[in-house]
Protein backbone atom coordinates (compact mmCIF):
# COMPACT_ATOMS: atom_id res chain seq x y z
CA UNK A 1 0.00 0.00 0.00
CA UNK A 2 1.62 3.60 -1.06
CA UNK A 3 1.72 6.31 1.43
CA UNK A 4 -1.13 8.18 -0.83
CA UNK A 5 -3.23 4.91 -0.38
CA UNK A 6 -2.54 4.70 3.36
CA UNK A 7 -3.39 8.99 3.28
CA UNK A 8 -6.39 8.54 1.69
CA UNK A 9 -7.93 5.48 3.78
CA UNK A 10 -6.85 7.27 7.26
CA UNK A 11 -9.04 10.33 5.67
CA UNK A 12 -12.42 8.29 4.92
CA UNK A 13 -12.24 7.19 8.46
CA UNK A 14 -11.64 10.10 10.03
CA UNK A 15 -14.76 11.74 7.99
CA UNK A 16 -16.59 8.45 8.33
CA UNK A 17 -16.25 8.62 12.11
CA UNK A 18 -17.03 12.36 12.33
CA UNK A 19 -19.95 11.95 10.43
CA UNK A 20 -21.59 9.29 12.18
CA UNK A 21 -23.78 10.67 14.41
CA UNK A 22 -24.66 13.83 15.61
CA UNK A 23 -27.44 12.83 18.60
CA UNK A 24 -25.98 11.64 22.17
CA UNK A 25 -27.78 10.62 25.18
CA UNK A 26 -27.59 12.76 27.99
CA UNK A 27 -29.41 10.69 30.40
CA UNK A 28 -31.61 7.88 30.44
CA UNK A 29 -33.73 6.32 33.07
CA UNK A 30 -35.43 2.87 33.64
CA UNK A 31 -38.35 1.56 36.13
CA UNK A 32 -36.34 -0.50 39.06
CA UNK A 33 -36.75 -4.28 38.88
CA UNK A 34 -38.70 -3.71 35.52
CA UNK A 35 -37.40 -6.98 33.83
CA UNK A 36 -39.92 -7.45 30.48
CA UNK A 37 -39.42 -6.81 27.00
CA UNK A 38 -41.26 -4.54 24.57
CA UNK A 39 -43.15 -6.20 22.27
CA UNK A 40 -46.00 -4.50 20.82
CA UNK A 41 -45.25 -0.55 20.80
CA UNK A 42 -47.45 2.31 19.34
CA UNK A 43 -44.89 5.23 17.97
CA UNK A 44 -46.04 9.03 18.57
CA UNK A 45 -43.66 11.64 17.18
CA UNK A 46 -44.92 15.08 18.45
CA UNK A 47 -44.42 17.28 16.03
CA UNK A 48 -45.51 20.40 14.07
CA UNK A 49 -44.43 18.88 10.60
CA UNK A 50 -46.79 15.87 9.63
CA UNK A 51 -44.30 15.07 6.72
CA UNK A 52 -41.32 14.81 9.82
CA UNK A 53 -43.40 12.95 12.19
CA UNK A 54 -44.01 10.18 9.38
CA UNK A 55 -40.98 10.10 8.60
CA UNK A 56 -39.93 10.05 11.77
CA UNK A 57 -42.62 7.15 12.91
CA UNK A 58 -41.64 5.14 9.66
CA UNK A 59 -38.04 5.10 10.28
CA UNK A 60 -38.93 4.29 13.77
CA UNK A 61 -40.61 1.38 13.04
CA UNK A 62 -38.48 -0.06 10.71
CA UNK A 63 -35.63 0.02 13.26
CA UNK A 64 -37.34 -1.51 16.06
CA UNK A 65 -38.55 -4.48 13.80
CA UNK A 66 -35.29 -5.33 12.46
CA UNK A 67 -34.61 -5.77 16.51
CA UNK A 68 -37.74 -8.15 16.44
CA UNK A 69 -40.72 -5.63 18.19
CA UNK A 70 -43.66 -4.74 16.37
CA UNK A 71 -43.94 -1.14 16.20
CA UNK A 72 -47.10 0.29 15.09
CA UNK A 73 -46.68 4.27 13.85
CA UNK A 74 -50.05 6.46 14.92
CA UNK A 75 -49.72 9.29 11.63
CA UNK A 76 -52.56 6.74 9.81
CA UNK A 77 -54.74 6.32 13.11
CA UNK A 78 -54.17 10.16 14.80
CA UNK A 79 -53.76 13.08 11.73
CA UNK A 80 -52.35 15.81 12.61
CA UNK A 81 -55.80 17.46 10.73
CA UNK A 82 -58.19 15.99 13.22
CA UNK A 83 -58.37 16.67 17.17
CA UNK A 84 -57.37 13.23 18.47
CA UNK A 85 -57.96 12.78 22.40
CA UNK A 86 -56.81 10.79 25.42
CA UNK A 87 -59.56 7.97 24.83
CA UNK A 88 -59.19 7.96 20.68
CA UNK A 89 -55.78 7.57 21.38
CA UNK A 90 -56.02 4.31 23.85
CA UNK A 91 -58.41 3.19 21.56
CA UNK A 92 -56.39 3.02 18.38
CA UNK A 93 -53.64 1.50 20.48
CA UNK A 94 -55.99 -1.00 21.88
CA UNK A 95 -57.26 -1.78 18.50
CA UNK A 96 -53.45 -2.33 16.87
CA UNK A 97 -52.91 -4.88 20.31
CA UNK A 98 -49.99 -2.71 21.43
CA UNK A 99 -48.70 -3.23 25.20
CA UNK A 100 -46.72 -0.01 25.59
CA UNK A 101 -46.61 3.43 24.04
CA UNK A 102 -43.27 5.50 22.74
CA UNK A 103 -43.80 9.09 22.70
CA UNK A 104 -40.80 11.67 21.31
CA UNK A 105 -41.07 15.53 21.39
CA UNK A 106 -39.03 18.13 21.44
CA UNK A 107 -38.67 19.53 24.78
CA UNK A 108 -36.61 22.77 23.82
CA UNK A 109 -33.73 24.18 22.19
CA UNK A 110 -30.38 26.17 22.68
CA UNK A 111 -29.10 28.24 19.63
CA UNK A 112 -25.49 29.37 20.41
CA UNK A 113 -24.24 32.39 18.22
CA UNK A 114 -20.85 31.97 15.44
CA UNK A 115 -17.61 33.81 16.28
CA UNK A 116 -16.27 36.28 14.09
CA UNK A 117 -12.81 37.67 14.26
CA UNK A 118 -9.84 39.40 11.94
CA UNK A 119 -8.19 37.74 9.61
CA UNK A 120 -6.47 38.25 6.21
CA UNK A 121 -6.86 36.28 2.61
CA UNK A 122 -5.71 36.41 -0.73
CA UNK A 123 -8.23 36.98 -3.09
CA UNK A 124 -7.86 37.10 -7.23
CA UNK A 125 -8.67 40.27 -8.23
CA UNK A 126 -10.44 41.21 -11.61
CA UNK A 127 -9.19 43.41 -13.93
CA UNK A 128 -10.38 46.47 -15.59
CA UNK A 129 -10.84 45.80 -19.47
CA UNK A 130 -7.38 44.65 -21.48
CA UNK A 131 -4.73 47.22 -22.24
CA UNK A 132 -6.51 49.76 -19.10
CA UNK A 133 -3.19 51.78 -18.22
CA UNK A 134 -2.17 51.69 -15.13
CA UNK A 135 -2.18 48.11 -14.76
CA UNK A 136 -1.57 47.02 -18.61
CA UNK A 137 1.38 49.35 -18.84
CA UNK A 138 3.95 46.98 -17.96
CA UNK A 139 4.19 43.98 -16.86
CA UNK A 140 5.15 44.16 -13.01
CA UNK A 141 2.36 46.28 -12.86
CA UNK A 142 0.22 43.78 -14.36
CA UNK A 143 1.75 40.97 -11.87
CA UNK A 144 1.67 43.00 -8.94
CA UNK A 145 -2.27 43.55 -9.20
CA UNK A 146 -3.08 40.12 -10.52
CA UNK A 147 -3.28 39.00 -6.92
CA UNK A 148 -4.63 41.80 -3.56
CA UNK A 149 -4.61 40.82 -0.01
CA UNK A 150 -7.64 42.06 2.12
CA UNK A 151 -8.40 41.74 5.07
CA UNK A 152 -11.91 40.06 5.94
CA UNK A 153 -13.40 38.98 9.24
CA UNK A 154 -13.77 35.37 9.23
CA UNK A 155 -17.34 33.50 10.94
CA UNK A 156 -17.84 29.80 12.13
CA UNK A 157 -21.69 29.51 11.72
CA UNK A 158 -23.98 29.28 14.64
CA UNK A 159 -25.14 25.82 15.89
CA UNK A 160 -28.88 24.92 16.69
CA UNK A 161 -29.13 21.84 19.52
CA UNK A 162 -32.35 20.23 19.67
CA UNK A 163 -33.20 18.51 23.06
CA UNK A 164 -36.05 15.95 22.65
CA UNK A 165 -36.79 13.60 25.04
CA UNK A 166 -38.75 9.96 24.44
CA UNK A 167 -40.89 8.09 27.38
CA UNK A 168 -41.66 4.43 27.07
CA UNK A 169 -45.27 3.78 28.76
CA UNK A 170 -46.97 0.27 29.81
CA UNK A 171 -50.11 0.39 28.48
CA UNK A 172 -51.83 -1.61 31.06
CA UNK A 173 -50.39 0.41 34.48
CA UNK A 174 -49.76 3.79 32.80
CA UNK A 175 -46.74 3.60 34.36
CA UNK A 176 -43.30 5.08 32.93
CA UNK A 177 -40.84 1.89 32.21
CA UNK A 178 -38.04 4.36 30.51
CA UNK A 179 -37.00 7.71 29.91
CA UNK A 180 -34.53 9.47 27.92
CA UNK A 181 -32.92 12.90 26.91
CA UNK A 182 -31.13 13.29 24.01
CA UNK A 183 -29.00 16.18 22.32
CA UNK A 184 -29.03 16.51 18.58
CA UNK A 185 -27.30 19.09 16.31
CA UNK A 186 -29.81 20.54 14.32
CA UNK A 187 -28.46 20.51 10.67
CA UNK A 188 -29.34 21.09 6.58
CA UNK A 189 -30.25 17.32 6.06
CA UNK A 190 -32.98 16.84 8.14
CA UNK A 191 -32.90 12.95 7.11
CA UNK A 192 -30.19 12.23 8.77
CA UNK A 193 -30.77 13.98 12.45
CA UNK A 194 -34.04 11.98 12.22
CA UNK A 195 -32.14 7.92 11.69
CA UNK A 196 -29.19 9.27 14.14
CA UNK A 197 -31.87 9.95 16.53
CA UNK A 198 -33.42 6.56 16.11
CA UNK A 199 -30.11 4.77 16.46
CA UNK A 200 -29.07 6.58 19.35
CA UNK A 201 -32.78 5.88 21.06
CA UNK A 202 -32.58 2.23 19.83
CA UNK A 203 -28.91 1.89 21.13
CA UNK A 204 -30.13 2.65 24.47
CA UNK A 205 -33.37 0.31 24.48
CA UNK A 206 -31.23 -2.22 23.82
CA UNK A 207 -28.45 -1.34 26.39
CA UNK A 208 -31.64 -1.01 29.14
CA UNK A 209 -32.54 -4.68 27.62
CA UNK A 210 -36.15 -3.67 26.94
CA UNK A 211 -35.57 -4.78 23.03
Amino acid sequence: MTILTRSMSLMLLILFASACSSTTVKNSWVKPGYSEKIENVYLIGIAKEEDYRRIFEETFKRKLSAHGVRAVTSHNDLPRNQESTREDIIKAMATNGCDSVLLTKLARKRTEAGTKGQGIQVVKTTPPPLYYDPWYNSWGSYYNQSYSVVNIQPTTPGTTTLILESILYDLKTEERIWAAQLETVKGIDPIKMIRDYVEAVTNNLKRKDLI
